[in-house]
């Protein structure tokens, strides 16, 4: 947690790093509020620090439609409903008729709720009863504060939100298989591609490169929610020249890991 200096107020509770497993399953939301400070406390003369922090109370997978909306979004059929609280002390110099200037703290709760929209590679991976095996981070981005006067605070907290679908990813590991490495042009080649030991794979693509870098056939298929998969392409060779290629066969999974694999082939 970072303390940073807002117009002389020391803000408590910055995020530092953003979490660093980003499964594109997140959200930006802005917390406006207004707090009040408590009866008993004293006025406020000059604010001092604050200190913030983001808290999950509850979490609800809810289904939708598939599909684009006018605006742009693309709905996936699951929505993942996040509500929770920014908890907050202020910190202050208290105005008082002797002068004194006691420091006096109020604390605020201020509820918030919003939605991701669960990745394709996520869907099913967690039942409705069980998103407390999601682990969602809280994180504050930026805050916003200004005395309104003695007895009000006007405050704005910037959260990015971010949810881990389990389970933890692993780097696929991929096997590639050419046969024949050594033909002529016009034959076929057969090029299999067995990927293993995932959790959520994404897709795979195979590229064909001459020896001049040059992309003469690619091959792409979605394995998005596959734990494993088994590829085959038959890359027809009938207007190639003579000469070496590189098959390039990569997997990416949801992650965002890739692993990749060549093999060369000689048309003679």
């Amino acid at each position: 947690m970072a303390c940073v200096l807002s117009d002389s107020i020391e803000i408590v509770g910055i995020c530092e790093d953003f979490p660093n497993n980003c499964q594109g399953a997140f959200t930006q939301l802005k917390v406006p509020e207004i707090v009040e400070i408590p009866e008993q406390k004293p006025d406020i003369e000059q604010i001092i620090q604050v200190l913030v922090e983001g808290i999950v109370t509850n979490l609800k997978l809810i289904q939708t439609p598939v599909g684009d909306s006018v605006e742009g979004e693309y709905l996936t059929g699951e929505k993942l409903v996040i509500e929770g609280k920014v908890h907050q002390k202020i910190v202050y110099v208290a105005k008082t008729e002797e002068g004194d200037q006691p420091v006096h703290s109020a604390e605020f709760d201020i509820p918030f709720s919003t939605f991701i929209v669960v990745p394709d590679c996520y869907i099913g991976t967690v039942k409705p009863g069980k998103e407390d095996d999601i682990n969602v981070q809280v994180c504050i981005e930026d805050v916003f504060i200004e005395e309104i006067n003695p007895r009000e605070v006007i405050k704005s907290s910037l959260l990015f939100i971010n949810a881990i679908f389990p389970p933890e990813q692993i780097a696929p590991t991929l096997a590639l298989d050419v046969e024949p490495t050594s033909a002529a042009p016009g034959d076929n080649i057969i090029i299999r591609v067995d990927v293993a030991d995932n959790c959520l794979l994404d897709r795979i693509e195979i590229d064909i490169i001459d020896e001049d870098d040059n992309l003469v056939d690619n091959y792409g298929q979605s394995l998005q929610g596959e734990n494993s998969a088994e590829v085959t392409h038959i890359w027809d060779t009938a207007i190639l020249d003579p000469g070496e290629y590189t098959v390039e066969a990569t997997v990416y999974d949801c992650a965002g890991n890739e692993t990749f694999s060549t093999e060369t082939v000689t048309l003679t």
